[in-house]
């Protein structure tokens, strides 16, 4: 087991006892729960996700970063991504009208606005750009 993998461990770990700490802290109601388990939590995730790359490593990275295959299917993977968040916003609109949360379903709809506009205006200008 290489150290990449011990800290990825460490930090999968630290998440796991954030999560766990939120549902204990939701059931119990104790604020030592929160004051013990939150620190030891991000202390973990921090130790996992410092990771000290060597020259190899940053050398492929940069090669992947620049590659424009990957660039491509980068792109296509976060306006995928993009478009399931906003029909996610958009039951999530619609749920919190049914439900009478009207001041929240019109926020929700103007950040989905807001997000459409801006997806549309980027889209638009990198297309110009390229």
């Amino acid at each position: 087991m290489t150290k990449k993998d011990v800290k990825k461990i460490i930090f999968n770990i630290g998440t796991v006892l954030e999560i766990v700490t939120a549902f204990l802290y939701a059931i119990f109601r104790k604020d030592i729960i929160i004051f013990i388990g939150f620190p030891i939590a991000v202390i973990l995730m921090l130790l996992g996700k410092y990771h000290r790359k060597t020259a190899q490593e940053k050398k492929l990275e940069q090669i992947e970063l620049h590659d424009e295959r990957n660039i491509l299917i980068r792109d296509k993977a976060q306006s995928k991504t993009n478009l399931i968040m906003v029909y996610l916003c958009l039951a999530t609109i619609i749920i919190l009208a049914l439900m009478g949360y009207f001041n929240a379903s019109v926020f929700v709809s103007i950040a989905v606005i807001i997000d459409s506009v801006m997806a549309r205006y980027l889209t638009y200008y990198y297309d110009k750009r390229l």
